[in-house]
């Protein structure tokens, strides 16, 4: 398992430290900073097998990723993936396995690659009888962008490497084709370098460095000191002390003990952490950071503002770690209700359609193996809460990826826990959806002043766009009590707000002031649908990573003083009304809701 979301850095070179890498180093045919000439032909992200690097900038053909790193075993097979905006171009995947500082390439023949090529994978190439090869010997289209997966050889050292990724056309030249007919710049491809990190111990070690905060895993404990795993994107919460604020996040990640630069790569990097991208204290760092050993360092200061701190807290979430062909928690999950709709008119709770694989959850839409049984022609897997677990404001963030077909039609969101009013009125809260062979992502409310009354657009209650919904991203939701925001990585796509014409609220604008439970869900379109009707004789697939349900824990200093002698005034002590001291330290984390005293000033956790 692997995208708060995946979130988005400022790559900043620490004063004294040096670059990823060398400048004269892996070349390329054109100048590094050739602006894009094809606007609607962007590479989004890279991975290889379960890691992935979200490409930091987009407006240029080259964009140089080396401080971060793709993981994977020697020996172990993987799957190379582009998430480019169009499948009319050709990928290809190079690792400069001698790390001597350029790709080592041969041109191939048709009878696959030998291990000493730095060309590991290719989607196509024109071979002598005029056709188009992969690197797996396998004719293809001329227009087949993504390349097969390939074995990282065994000879390999465990260490860093130089990876890169590039779609251009029919060239195997790792610099980018730039001849007249075909340039990669004409043609809008791309280049990205990464680094890959082998490893033989998945288990990874974290240490903090702060002063006047506390940094922790979202599951609760100290970061410093905790153990990870490498590759995983990493969920903290940065809580500073009362009365501070976070002035500063950095993350030196990879191996630690070694020089920054050998064999020209990179064994660690230190990236500058966006201050707006912690949000309410919660960030979670991109798993292309989690590549070794971290060191978090957290700088906080004196907040002018003082009196007010919000930190969400985790109440709900699953990782999907069990068993593979279990069944998701039953304390947490049941099967949804099959019933007449389009999205839940073939639910079945057959193990085949909904059921753990590689720590996520597998929701499925199959031919029915079984009609004499159950008279319908696919049966589709969904999972929901209803009953077990709802909640009112919050933030939720869902991983996810689907396969992109005619009638493919996934989803994750929420309804209201009954009792409530029926549908629309009581509200509908759609996280995230998808339809067909599009790469797009919709998010929407439905209520009775938008769906009934048909004021869609005052406020606007649903947005889209471009995703590539075939690899892993992160859909957000954040839900107060005036406002819906939704997100994908950790950037906001739309957001709806609560009316202030009582017109619109007495018509049922805004009825998200109840309980809601989530579902997960793989469902196929029907004749006339938003969706494509479905195709029966096709399976369909959403994978969920993870899903996790935050709320604030409000801690409200108050403006009255408190006169006391020094010791019970004094830092990092916390008293109860009655004068005793209920814990040293400043982290409030652990106090139960109630009125306390520290610093001279009484504060309530609610």
């Amino acid at each position: 398992m692997r995208t708060l979301s995946t979130i988005f850095l400022v790559l900043m070179a620490v004063a004294g430290f040096a670059a990823a890498q060398v400048d004269n180093d892996y070349p390329v045919a054109f100048p590094k900073s050739q602006e894009r000439t094809y606007s609607e032909r962007v590479l989004n992200n890279v991975g290889l097998g379960k890691s992935e690097a979200i490409v930091t900038d987009k407006s240029k053909v080259y964009c140089d990723m080396t401080r971060r790193s793709l993981v994977a075993k020697a020996g172990e097979t993987v799957l190379p993936t582009l998430g480019f905006s169009t499948d009319w171009m050709h990928g290809y995947v190079y690792i400069d396995k001698n790390r001597n500082g350029q790709f080592d390439v041969s041109q191939p023949d048709g009878r696959g690659l030998s291990e000493d090529n730095d060309l590991v994978s290719f989607s196509a190439l024109k071979m002598a009888d005029g056709n188009y090869y992969n690197s797996a010997d396998q004719q293809v289209h001329q227009s087949t962008l993504p390349p097969p997966a390939f074995t990282i050889p065994s000879s390999m050292e465990t260490g860093y490497y130089m990876m890169r990724y590039k779609v251009d056309w029919d060239s195997c030249d790792p610099a980018g084709r730039v001849d007249e007919e075909e340039s990669i710049i004409k043609n809008g491809g791309a280049i990205v370098d990464v680094r890959l990190r082998i490893y033989d111990d998945e288990e990874i070690r974290i240490s903090t460095v702060t002063n006047g905060g506390v940094v922790r895993i979202f599951d609760g404990r100290l970061a410093d000191g905790a153990t990870w795993t490498i590759g995983k994107e990493l969920p903290l919460i940065v809580t500073p002390d009362l009365g501070n604020r976070l002035k500063r996040l950095t993350v030196r990640h990879g191996d630690l003990t070694a020089d920054s630069i050998v064999d020209h790569v990179a064994r660690y990097t230190e990236e500058t952490i966006e201050i707006s991208e912690v949000r309410d204290g919660l960030i979670t760092l991109e798993g292309s950071l989690v590549d070794g050993d971290m060191l978090i360092t957290a700088e906080f200061e004196t907040d002018p503002e003082g009196g007010v701190t919000q930190a969400y807290k985790l109440i709900f979430n699953d990782e999907f770690d069990q068993p593979d062909g279990s069944q998701p928690d039953p304390k947490k999950w049941r099967t949804s209700n099959r019933y007449g709709s389009t999205w839940n008119r073939w639910i079945s709770d057959k193990p085949d359609v909904a059921y753990i694989r590689d720590g996520a959850l597998v929701c499925r839409a199959i031919p029915n193996p079984d009609t004499s049984t159950d008279n319908v022609p696919m049966i589709t897997g969904a999972k929901e809460t209803r009953g077990q677990f709802s909640f009112t404001y919050g933030k939720v963030e869902v991983r996810l990826k689907t396969n992109l077909h005619r009638g493919n039609f996934p989803a994750a969101w929420m309804m209201p826990q009954p009792p409530c009013d029926g549908w629309p009125k009581a509200g509908e809260i759609d996280i995230f959806e998808s339809i067909d062979a599009d790469k797009t992502a919709y998010h929407t409310v439905h209520t009775n002043w938008t769906y009934n009354l048909g004021n869609k657009n005052n406020p606007k209650s649903s947005f889209s766009e471009w995703v590539d919904v075939e690899n892993w991203h992160v859909y957000g939701l954040i839900w107060e009590k005036d406002l819906i925001i939704w997100t994908v990585d950790g950037c906001e796509v739309g957001r709806y707000a609560k009316s202030s014409d009582q017109n619109a609220l007495n018509n049922g604008q805004w009825p998200f002031t109840a309980p809601f439970y989530l579902i997960l869900n793989q469902s196929v379109g029907d004749v006339n649908s938003w969706p494509g009707n479905a195709d029966t004789e096709y399976t369909y697939e959403t994978l969920f990573d993870y899903i996790r349900v935050y709320q604030k824990k409000k801690i409200v200093s108050g403006i009255e003083n408190f006169k006391a002698d020094d010791s019970i005034a004094s830092t990092n002590r916390i008293y109860d009304l009655q004068g005793r001291k209920v814990q040293d330290g400043t982290s409030f984390d652990t106090l139960g809701k109630g009125v306390y005293i520290s610093n001279g000033k009484k504060f309530i956790v609610k």
